[in-house]
């Protein structure tokens, strides 16, 4: 596995609980306390699950809710940082998970030794979205707490559901028209995946700063239960 994921964890940790939690954690997993990792380093799997099985009995947590969190941090503070560039290209939660399967491959295709899951999709209706996640690590609740990441970056309301050991279900619920406006044109699936995705120019733009401290805000909140 890329040492990303663990600069990722590492990151939210410090940031949320203080070096010292994580250098309780890198103990409990078996490391030096002060052992350092690099995004683009290969860490063996059974490390990092290690590092994940301490990083929950430290805090005291399960794993779905340190996967829900991870996923909230990963998606909205730490990769928008790393990249960028392919935030750009999806303007709703669901250009964006349709084009994960591409994204995965394009990002990590001149990376050496890099094994990232791949989807494939299933749709059951217009609005409910079967993703099939392949990866011989089995971190499906990981999956499942990006998704709900998604979900929030784009201030989407998303039902994701776990149906097997590697499908996740993904309800894209409709919004409330605004009283008195023309009701959207609905596009098919299919027409999602090759068309844009709404128009976000009008939208009231956030500064970074103020981004990051209400994300801060939220997973504060998500840990606080978990202590």
């Amino acid at each position: 596995m890329k040492g990303v994921i663990v600069t990722c964890l590492e990151s939210l940790i410090k940031e949320q609980f203080g070096q010292h939690s994580w250098e309780d954690i890198l103990e409990e997993a078996g490391l030096e306390r002060h052992t350092l990792f690099n995004m683009t380093s290969n860490i063996e799997d059974e490390a990092v699950l290690e590092i994940v099985n301490a990083t929950c009995k430290v805090l005291n947590i399960t794993l779905p809710q340190a996967a829900d969190a991870f996923g909230d941090y990963w998606v909205n503070i730490y990769a928008p940082k790393v990249y960028s560039m392919y935030y750009r290209k999806a303007h709703s939660a669901k250009e964006m998970l349709l084009h994960m399967d591409k994204l995965h491959e394009t990002v990590t295709s001149s990376i050496p030794d890099a094994h990232p899951p791949r989807f494939d999709y299933e749709w059951q209706d217009e609005h409910t979205l079967i993703m099939h996640y392949k990866s011989h690590r089995g971190l499906l609740d990981f999956f499942i707490g990006l998704v709900k990441g998604v979900g929030k970056y784009y201030n989407e309301e998303l039902r994701v559901s776990q149906k097997s050991e590697t499908a996740v279900e993904i309800v894209f619920l409709e919004k409330p028209s605004s009283e008195g406006a023309p009701k959207a044109k609905v596009s098919t699936p299919e027409q999602e995946v090759q068309q844009a995705g709404p128009d976000r120019s009008q939208e009231p733009e956030v500064e970074e700063a103020e981004e990051h401290e209400e994300h801060k805000g939220l997973l504060h909140k998500i840990f606080s239960f978990f202590r």
